[in-house]
């Protein structure tokens, strides 16, 4: 992303693993494109710098928009379709309706306030410091009124871990809110995930420098000379040779 916004100024990218993308990747499976890492985005508005550059890329309509709330996922070996429905516990079915309503209300016109931050509105910030005040996983017990369900618990940690390292007690009841909320909402899937929006920026990169990106390559030296930088790399698919490479600042 930094090396398409500076284009004009014709970067040379280094990337360490074999190919880009670092946690966006994909692959395919009997012509099944498949995500094995960041999955979707959260639709974003038209107005946004986001749509912007998906626009830019050429790749703004390639999508599938879905409903976030629309949850499928596999429980032992078992597929379990909206999830949110409570199927998989139905001695809780009530608890999963009440914590969806929770969790659609950020998302509804008249609803509970979003926890969008950062924010210079001084009524916003109270609203989230009193929700910092909170862990995440505390918060939805008394949101609900009561413990919740095993699958619950699981989906929480699972999510909150791949999103912030940590567990739903770990993490603040605004930071929670303003991650897990928001996957209610119309998300944007890409085939293979969002490796896919890589495809746009090589030929936006390559159009306007000219200069190759190199994978499986470690950056050894760099450091500035009279007619711009001097970088000094290793090109892993040969481990015996190295790369010097001139850039103008």
């Amino acid at each position: 992303m930094s090396a398409y916004l500076l284009r004009d100024k014709k970067p040379v990218i280094l990337e360490q693993a074999s190919r880009f993308g670092g946690n966006a990747k994909g692959e395919a499976w009997n012509g099944l494109q498949y995500s094995i890492g960041a999955a979707y985005l959260i639709k974003p508005e038209q107005d946004s710098g986001l749509y912007k550059l998906l626009k830019d890329l050429g790749i703004s309509h390639d999508w599938t928009i879905k409903s976030g709330g629309e949850s499928n996922v596999v429980i032992n070996g078992k597929l379990i379709e909206n999830f949110w429905s409570g199927k998989s516990e139905p001695h809780h079915q009530a608890t999963y309706k009440r914590l969806y309503d929770y969790f659609m209300s950020f998302n509804t016109e008249g609803g509970n306030t979003f926890p969008d931050y950062p924010t210079q509105d001084a009524v916003l910030r109270r609203y989230i410091n009193k929700l910092d005040q909170e862990d995440f996983y505390s918060h939805l017990e008394r949101i609900i009124g009561t413990a919740l369900p095993s699958h619950l618990t699981t989906l929480l940690e699972h999510y909150c871990y791949s999103s912030f390292a940590g567990s739903s007690k770990e993490i603040s009841a605004a930071a929670g809110i303003n991650f897990f909320a928001a996957e209610f909402s119309d998300v944007a899937v890409f085939p293979g995930g969002n490796s896919y929006c890589l495809s746009g920026f090589p030929q936006g990169l390559s159009g306007n420098t000219g200069y190759p990106s190199r994978s499986s390559s470690a950056l050894l030296k760099s450091s500035t000379a009279l007619a711009g930088v001097c970088t000094a790399y290793f090109f892993m698919r040969f481990r015996h040779r190295h790369f010097i490479s001139g850039s103008k600042p």
